[in-house]
């Protein structure tokens, strides 16, 4: 079984499915860092990974680059290392097998003369220095590399030459007061450490006491911690990442569309309408054929980024009227609601096509996309009117928003006229222009696989049990369609409650109304409000929905269902019969409240009757007297 212990910097590793780099090994932990794929960095427990090992899910790929084995360094050591060995190892020979005795002071000059006939000219030690190579011969066994110039020693961290208690202590306020977003000064730190120690010692005996480390020693500690962990305690992971990141090219593509790339952008420019009006930054969708970087779809709208937006340059990348278009083999896309996600999944897997979805925070994913983005930014975005520069020092000097002048229409004009320049500039990783590498890529293989509009349409679209209306209208989700096919299909024998709505999530303008069991006579709908409904995604819709409902709550003081109650309690307590004088006030006063309700409910109090008055008794009545009534 494979031993944490024997783990060395610089040996790869197997593990979780990926291939991880040692960084380096510490007391407790080994900080793993990924070898291929987005940078990712583990920190793993000793006896995790050993618990790893035993079930065969750690294991070693590669050998630590440098070997450290004693003949080898002797075989391999350049001409000045091996004469300096060759000097040394002559020398403490000569004291060992002295024959006159140990060597002495006097006799030291002596031994240098001999040594410089048998060796030549050489650099002679001083006599302190002789004996510290003598000893270091002795305490290794009489192992010559203890005699090696700068000889390899393993490097262990300055906390390491503390005790126990010391060292978990200082990871303690390491740990505290230094990995916080707030983090004490290195100074503060080391004052810190050292007035902990000393209340330790406090508690202590004088023959237990701890040594309390120098402030240059707990300097180098601190020194000495990883910077990975450090910078993700204080600024966060995001930070930490950008500082210790690192990766390698992704593999091009072998044929024609077996991959493209999409993502969604907020374009850093603000628009205006017809009058004049800034109405805010659009968002960009697009999407590229990696093995030639040709553009293959676009879209520039206000809906907001969401799965909808991506499906809508989806549907022109696989259009039939689209000549670069295509249906590709392996989609990269952004992260999407959940359910979402594996609808979109589904739908591609029976166009014939996979999807994959990246990780958050990983541009490198998307890397070619990424680069169009940037491109566009640089040399056209930032020089256009009302842009906000993506810098916060220059849009504080520039009012973006004020000098907005372009119109939507403008930015997809110019965005058009970009990609037209895009296309016909050499590249030079392809050595050719996106143009000319579709034109080679195209001639060695058959065209790629389009789809009609109206195929597409029906794999994307999505439908709903809808009740008809009177008035001609079906509702589904806060949308409203009209068409004579509503009144129509509601009487087509045989009759039947619910029709069956089709529509267009990535424009809820579109929608299409069947009978259930007629389900192929689709008829087309017609937006109820097309200036809000036509262009408008289902993802926009239901966050303006969202919005108004949070809105509407706090503007009013009750729920609906909560005003609803209130006035059938006003109803119902003009309508009783047990108090019909003080309700007309009531509903007059427009006593409405609960507790005033309440109130005005409950029974009234029992009136009490009147308290006959009893002439008082004389105690000097005769026993025999008596009052006698209805008798004079």
């Amino acid at each position: 079984m494979l031993r944490v212990d024997s783990i060395r910097a610089g040996e790869r590793y197997h593990y979780c499915g990926k291939d991880y780099q040692v960084m380096e090994v510490d007391d407790q932990r080994v900080q793993l860092r990924s070898v291929y794929g987005p940078p990712q960095v583990v920190y793993q427990y000793r006896a995790m990974l050993n618990r790893a090992a035993a079930q065969g899910k750690f294991i070693k790929v590669q050998e630590a680059p440098i070997e450290t084995d004693a003949n080898k360094i002797i075989a391999r050591l350049p001409k000045k290392e091996a004469r300096q060995l060759e000097v040394r190892f002559a020398y403490v020979h000569a004291v060992l097998n002295a024959r006159t005795g140990s060597v002495t002071r006097k006799t030291f000059p002596d031994l240098i003369e001999k040594m410089v006939e048998e060796l030549g000219p050489h650099k002679a030690p001083c006599y302190t220095t002789l004996w510290d190579w003598k000893r270091a011969y002795l305490c290794a066994g009489n192992n010559c590399v203890a005699l090696l110039p700068n000889t390899f020693r393993p490097i262990n961290k300055h906390i390491s030459h503390q005790p126990r208690e010391v060292q978990e202590l200082i990871k303690f306020n390491i740990a505290t007061y230094y990995w916080t977003k707030t983090p004490f000064s290195k100074t503060g730190l080391i004052g810190s450490i050292r007035l902990m120690l000393e209340h330790l010692n406090l508690r202590r005996a004088e023959n237990e006491q701890f040594r309390i480390p120098s402030e240059s020693t707990l300097y180098r500690i601190i020194c000495e911690i990883d910077s990975h962990e450090t910078i993700r305690h204080q600024c966060g992971a995001k930070a930490a990442k950008k500082l210790h990141y690192w990766g390698a090219s992704t593999p091009e593509p072998d044929r024609l569309f077996e991959l493209v790339e999409a993502d969604t952008r907020q374009l850093d420019i603000f628009l205006v309408n017809e009058n004049g009006k800034s109405i805010g930054k659009p968002i960009l969708t697009l999407f590229i054929e990696v093995k030639t970087r040709y553009i293959i779809a676009w879209h520039i709208s206000f809906n907001p980024a969401s799965l909808d937006t991506t499906e809508i340059a989806l549907k022109k990348s696989m259009s039939l009227d689209n000549p670069h278009g295509g249906v590709a083999e392996l989609y990269v896309f952004d992260n999407g609601p959940e359910w979402i996600a594996n609808a979109l999944r589904k739908v591609l897997w029976l166009l014939g096509a996979e999807v994959s979805y990246c990780q958050p925070g990983e541009p490198d994913e998307k890397s070619h996309v990424e680069a169009v983005f940037k491109t566009w930014a640089t040399e056209i975005e930032h020089r256009m009117r009302g842009t906000t520069f993506q810098n916060s020092k220059v849009s504080a000097r520039y009012d973006a928003e004020g000098n907005a002048i372009y119109t939507l229409e403008d930015v997809r004009t110019l965005f058009s006229e970009f990609l037209d320049i895009y296309h016909a500039d050499e590249h030079s990783t392809l050595g050719m222009s996106p143009n000319e590498a579709w034109s080679a890529a195209l001639s060695q293989q058959f065209k790629p696989h389009r789809y009609s509009e109206q195929d597409l349409r029906r794999a994307f679209w999505r439908s709903a049990e809808v009740t008809p209306h009177s008035s001609g209208r079906v509702r589904h989700d806060n949308l409203l369609w009209w068409g004579p096919a509503v009144s129509y299909l509601a009487e087509l024998r045989p009759k039947v409650k619910k029709l069956l709505l089709y529509f267009d999530p990535c424009d809820v303008g579109n929608a299409w109304l069947c009978h259930p069991l007629h389900p192929l006579e689709i008829q087309p709908l017609n937006p109820l409000h097309p200036e809000y409904q036509n262009g408008l995604t289902l993802d926009f819709h239901h966050k303006i929905w969202a919005q108004r409902k949070a809105v509407r709550k706090a503007r009013s003081r009750c729920t609906t269902a909560e005003a609803k109650t209130q006035l059938l309690w006003k109803i119902a307590h003009a309508n009783a019969t047990r108090q019909p004088l003080p309700q007309p006030l009531m509903l007059e006063h427009d006593l409405t409240d609960f507790e005033q309700l309440m109130a005005a409910q409950s029974p009234p109090a029992t009136v009490a009757r009147p308290r006959v008055t009893q002439p008082e008794y004389n105690p000097n009545t005769p026993a025999d007297f008596t009052v006698s009534k209805g008798h004079h």
